[in-house]
């Protein structure tokens, strides 16, 4: 019905006014933005599926894998068994290195759950997996 109203009373309304530079200026930083949000979950959700496939217990030890804290202390500790011998000196240490709150009680968590045992890939197979 719109359409039909601008093609037959065209005369009658005025052209909407484009957008200025700003206005653009914004719509591509926004979709920029847009692509990297995008972009950074993928790679959390591969780094989740990763991870459950051969390291299950660094995805319970971490809620959120993107955050800070968790990319810190995967860092020192890339497959279960470097984890299981981190220390809580060395937790701590990641730990303050991301500006985490209460270090202590926080690190003994982490090295309890990365110690408990759980299902392993066997040795080989985690030595020729890469994230």
């Amino acid at each position: 019905m719109l359409a039909e109203i601008v093609r037959l009373d065209r005369d009658h309304h005025r052209p909407i006014a484009g957008d200025s530079a700003h206005g653009e200026a914004m719509k591509l930083v926004a979709r920029g933005r847009q692509s990297m949000i995008w972009d950074r979950t993928r790679h959390v959700l591969r780094l989740r599926g990763a991870l459950r496939e051969y390291f299950p217990t660094a995805s319970t030890a971490f809620a959120d894998l993107d955050a800070p804290d968790a990319v810190a202390v995967l860092a020192d500790a890339p497959d279960p068994d470097r984890a299981a011998r981190l220390s809580t000196a060395r937790i701590g240490t990641a730990l303050r290195k991301a500006n985490r709150r209460d270090v202590p009680t926080k690190a003994h968590e982490i090295a309890a759950t990365l110690r408990a045992p759980g299902l392993r890939q066997p040795a080989p197979n985690v030595a020729n997996v890469s994230i």
